[in-house]
């Protein structure tokens, strides 16, 4: 088993009966891959290459079943943890690791700006997910927010009774107001 290359290695995981020793394997695995991978875009790369050649596996029903759906998943939230660890080391290149460029608006205000600035395309012509949005302008204020935390805070503002939007409200009227002044 050990000659195999890790996508076959995952895609042997679907045959397993239980789902205890699925997981149990899956654990040995993911071990023995972050043991002999050197860089986490390698492992980040195998674990993606791995997540890809499964789905389509399931969308040609070459395989199929709760077995495959319950790995599809581990892949996931492997990767989803690869991307959290990695998002305090592995700042972009053009960022500036000032740590006076702090954010110090709530974490409500953030969320909102991250949402705001997904929803109108601004960035790689709305190409980048809400997770690189998220990851590259958390880097650049320091702000440590995980995904589902970010998810549950979104749900937040959109149960709001008055205003929903507050945050980009306030910075609207403060920019127009900022210009009015320069006018005058």
């Amino acid at each position: 088993m050990r000659n195999l290359t890790f996508c076959n290695r995952v895609l042997s995981l679907i045959s397993e009966t239980d789902v205890d020793r699925l997981m149990l394997n899956f654990n040995e695995l993911i071990d023995e891959q972050y043991a002999v991978t050197k860089t986490p875009a390698l492992l980040k790369r195998s674990i993606r290459q791995a997540h890809i050649r499964l789905s389509i596996a399931m969308d040609t029903y070459e395989v199929s079943g709760w077995c495959a759906r319950t790995v599809l998943k581990l892949l996931e939230a492997e990767e989803e943890l690869l991307c959290d660890q990695s998002q305090d080391k592995e700042l972009c290149d053009f960022i500036v690791d000032d740590p006076q460029m702090r954010w110090t608006a709530t974490i409500s205000d953030y969320t909102e700006m991250v949402y705001g600035i997904h929803a109108i395309c601004c960035i790689s012509g709305g190409a980048c997910s809400l997770n690189d949005i998220h990851r590259a302008l958390g880097g650049i204020f320091h702000v440590r927010l995980s995904l589902p935390q970010m998810y549950k805070i979104f749900a937040a503002i959109r149960g709001r009774k008055k205003e929903q939007v507050v945050f980009l409200k306030r910075m609207y009227e403060a920019l127009k107001q900022r210009i009015e002044d320069m006018d005058r």
